[in-house]
């Protein structure tokens, strides 16, 4: 069996060899083909989705009537400290990185979690919304 797949493609490679130009040109057309086909499904993507009736689709959609302008905007930095240690004891290099990431650029507010109040937080997030949104935080 071995040596008919041999065989198979020793003759493949022959006709290669002997219509390298119309190998040439199939290869060509085919890569046209392929390349105007994902040129043309480019066009068609779209990275909006939904799944109407949903209760996480509600949420979202509740959250961006809302809060438009922050919606889908957030993230959390996890802060971990190694065995024997608190993270307290870490609060200088907590508050350094806080800082940091405050400077960053599209970065709207941060807190440092070791030291900020919760309605601190709210007042200070509803400060870099838009007016309808900050009352809406402040509720």
């Amino acid at each position: 069996m071995e040596l008919a797949k041999a065989a198979a493609v020793e003759r493949l490679g022959a006709f290669c060899v002997r219509r390298r130009r119309i190998v040439a040109l199939v290869w060509l057309v085919i890569l046209i083909v392929v390349g105007s086909a994902g040129a043309r499904a480019e066009q068609d993507l779209s990275n909006k989705f939904s799944i109407p009736g949903a209760g996480s689709q509600e949420a979202y959609d509740l959250l961006d009537a809302r809060f438009g302008s922050q919606n889908a905007a957030g993230t959390t930095l996890v802060f971990s400290v190694g065995p024997g240690s608190t993270l307290e004891e870490q609060a200088d290099a907590v508050a350094a990185t806080v800082a940091a990431v405050a400077k960053l650029p599209h970065v709207a507010s941060v807190s440092d979690p070791l030291t900020s109040e919760p309605s601190s937080v709210l007042a200070t997030v509803a400060g870099t919304l838009p007016a309808a949104e900050a009352a809406a935080v402040l509720e």
